[in-house]
Order: C-alpha cells, then structure tokens, then sequence
C-alpha cells in the first residue's frame, strides 16, 4: 500500500510504527536522522567516533519508538530527544569510567585463562572489638 506519511504527525506515526507499520518506522527514521546526528556532533570529543554516537542514539530513537507514552503530554520528537541524549551521555560515561581502570588489572582474554575483572582476596578485614571499660552505676542513694 502507497500512502503519504509526509501528513501524519510524529506521534500519529509512533503509534504506526510501535504496532508494526514498516513504512511508517521508515518515514520517523528520516525525520529524526538529523536530530540523532545533530546530538551526536554535539558529543563528539574525539574520543568515540560520531558515526558510534549516532548508532547509540539511533539506538535510543527505537527505544523511544517503543516506549513513547502520549498520555505524558511530551510531544514524540522532544521524548525522542530526551531518549538520544540520555544514552549518547550513558555511553560517553561508561566509557570516561572505564579509562580509570589500571592497566594491572585487565587481563587478555584470548590467553585462555579464566576472566575475571578483580582477582579474588584472601584477606578480609575484621575490626577489632574494642573492650568496654567496666562502667558501674553507681546508685544516689548509696
């Protein structure tokens, strides 16, 4: 079927797309292809390419496709937006965080052995008891 998805509104082709409509999801694709690029040129330090922070925010849009709530009063793109700009943050994060791990502690793991990201301790803190100073009570009356 043929049909102008040019006159339908953003949230009118979620509806379409989140209940399986390929031409639909196809007609949001390419409105929210500039803003997914849009954001991840915004994020682009150099440090993830562009085309990896597009892929995550594209990767948003569909979870926004699928999650979108009209009864919010948020319009598709702007919860769309919201959606993209989260997870390009959550991956510029995760990744920032794992720059921190020290270099003593990543194992290859093609070397066959087994994976683990910390070693395993036999050391295990216990504090010590503090003996309690033998407190009497002493009565007024005594």
């Amino acid at each position: 079927m043929d049909r102008n998805l040019g006159k339908f509104s953003d949230e009118q082709l979620c509806s379409m797309a989140a209940s399986g409509d390929d031409s639909a999801m196809a007609e949001l694709i390419s409105r929210i292809t500039p803003l997914a690029g849009a954001k991840a040129a915004m994020y682009n330090n150099g440090d993830i390419h562009r085309d990896d922070l597009f892929q995550e925010g594209m990767i948003a849009f569909i979870t926004a496709v699928n999650t979108y709530d009209p009864q919010k009063n948020a319009s598709f793109r702007t919860y769309a937006a919201a959606c993209i700009n989260n997870r390009i943050i959550s991956v510029l994060r995760s990744r920032n965080s794992q720059k921190n791990i020290p270099q003593d502690m990543m194992r290859n793991i093609d070397d066959g052995e087994d994976f683990r990201i910390f070693p395993p301790t036999r050391r295990i803190y216990i504090p010590r008891r503090r003996t309690m100073p033998d407190l009497r009570i002493c009565s007024a009356r005594s």
